[in-house]
């Protein structure tokens, strides 16, 4: 073989293995035009469309640039506990408020982040995803869930493929308070694209079960009527893939009982199996989801009362980031 020959071939087999290592480190590098649609390091507006009327908000990290794979976060919602009063307003704000809060954890855990606007009618409880939002005949507050899997599947995750990241279809979940219940319940909804749901302050009801000791158990605190609400048969396979941390305050009093949604019969039910106090009703549930095999944890916080503390955040992403 001549001395050209060889030359040829070891150019050959260098550029190969060149490429080979290109396709296993590539990054990507957004042009001066994405950058300028991503906006990274702005909280981004995303206006309603024709057939989603609720606002939703993102964030994309700097840190997150260059990186070749990139998982969505998702807090519950931005409602809060303001009634409807006929303006998107309040729960825009609140929405983005929430992710400004939130990026430096985001930048930090190289995470984007979305938050849907949703707003709330104390008649129906839409930020909790009850019975009532399956039933109302109010489009604007019936099946929110709906809305979020447009606001993600249908709208940022294609977004974010078409300026070339490698985006997971599987995204994770949290939320505290009324975000976290909703985070919760949206995971039994669709729990097909769920890699773990954070959620602080709230409550693990649904139990994912129709009945116990023979009474059967309607949504919200069972899914014995689950399918006759959303058309569909629960999956459970897919639940029992995805992760939870649940956490309390040791001092929170935040309290299931007062519920206004929940019927005398299902606050019956609760406090006769689970306890009276909301820890108490929290950890039993938690206890009985895992004889279920849900990979669910629970942890409180001692001293804390209905709120999160830096820890608790570290601790929130943390456990996201490592399933």
């Amino acid at each position: 073989m001549s001395i050209l020959n060889k030359i040829y071939i070891i150019l050959l087999i260098v550029g190969l293995l060149s490429i080979a290592g290109c396709g296993m480190n590539q990054t990507t590098i957004p042009s001066q035009e994405d950058l300028t649609k991503l906006k990274p390091g702005e909280v981004v507006e995303h206006a309603p469309t024709s057939t989603n009327p609720y606002y939703f908000y993102t964030y994309f990290p700097q840190s997150a640039l260059g990186k070749k794979d990139i998982t969505l976060l998702v807090w519950g919602h931005g409602s809060g506990d303001k009634d409807w009063e006929g303006s998107m307003d309040s729960y825009k704000e609140g929405a983005s408020k929430t992710l400004k809060n939130l990026k430096y954890y985001f930048e930090k855990y190289k995470l984007p982040g979305l938050i849907v606007a949703v707003p709330n009618s104390f008649g129906v409880e839409s930020h909790k995803l009850t019975q009532q939002t399956f039933t109302t005949t109010n489009e604007l507050f019936r099946r929110p869930d709906l809305k979020v899997v447009d606001a993600i599947w249908n709208q940022y995750i294609p977004f974010l493929r078409s300026l070339g990241f490698n985006v997971d279809e599987n995204i994770y979940m949290m939320g505290f308070s009324g975000p976290g219940i909703f985070s919760y319940r949206f995971s039994i909804i669709h729990p097909e694209h769920i890699k773990a749901v954070w959620m602080g302050g709230g409550t693990v009801f649904p139990l994912v079960v129709n009945s116990c000791e023979g009474t059967t158990i309607d949504w919200p605190a069972g899914i014995n009527n689950f399918k006759q609400l959303t058309g569909k048969d629960f999956d459970f396979e897919a639940f029992k893939k995805i992760y939870f941390y649940i956490e309390r305050g040791e001092l929170d009093t935040n309290s299931i009982n007062t519920l206004g949604y929940l019927t005398q019969d299902q606050l019956n039910f609760i406090n006769k199996y689970f306890g009276k106090t909301e820890n108490e009703i929290d950890k039993n549930a938690t206890n009985c989801l895992k004889t279920l095999g849900i990979n669910i944890s629970y942890h409180e916080y001692p001293g804390l009362i209905h709120e999160v503390s830096s820890q608790m955040w570290e601790d929130a992403f943390a456990f996201l980031t490592n399933h």
